[in-house]
């Protein structure tokens, strides 16, 4: 069996990890529920594996006019596991990302899209490519 070396400074994943999901988003009130849910379910399945230990779960509003805030906020309830960031005027998807990486306290983060053009259940592919040491 072929001992893998690392070079200095190189990452190594640690056995289980605190992972942040950082959504940016604008009146998404119509799908925030599906896409919370259906994250959990991801991550709570790659708790079970040992993969990650907690997650945080960031969402930048870029000034919605909807009940997406609110939507965030009842969801929290139940979980304690959502962050809200009010931008304070439209900025657009980068600016937003950039806040939402700099507010997050995981060991590693994620960006998605709020919209689901993405499937949450892409994070396990996505954890899994990191956790196999591979550069990402």
């Amino acid at each position: 069996m072929e001992k893998k070396t690392h070079q200095i400074g190189e990452l190594i994943p640690p056995k289980a990890i605190k992972i942040s999901m950082v959504f940016s988003f604008r009146n998404e009130e119509d799908v925030l529920p599906e896409l919370i849910s259906r994250v959990r379910n991801v991550l709570e399945l790659e708790k079970e594996k040992g993969l990650i230990s907690s997650h945080e779960l960031i969402f930048i509003n870029d000034r919605s006019t909807d009940r997406s805030e609110a939507i965030l906020m009842e969801q929290d309830k139940s979980h304690g596991d959502i962050k809200i960031i009010n931008m304070s005027r439209t900025f657009g998807v980068s600016p937003c990302v950039m806040t939402g990486l700099k507010y997050s306290a995981g060991d590693a983060a994620i960006y998605m899209d709020a919209d689901l053009q993405d499937p949450p259940e892409a994070i396990s592919k996505i954890l899994e490519v990191w956790k196999s040491e591979d550069n990402v």
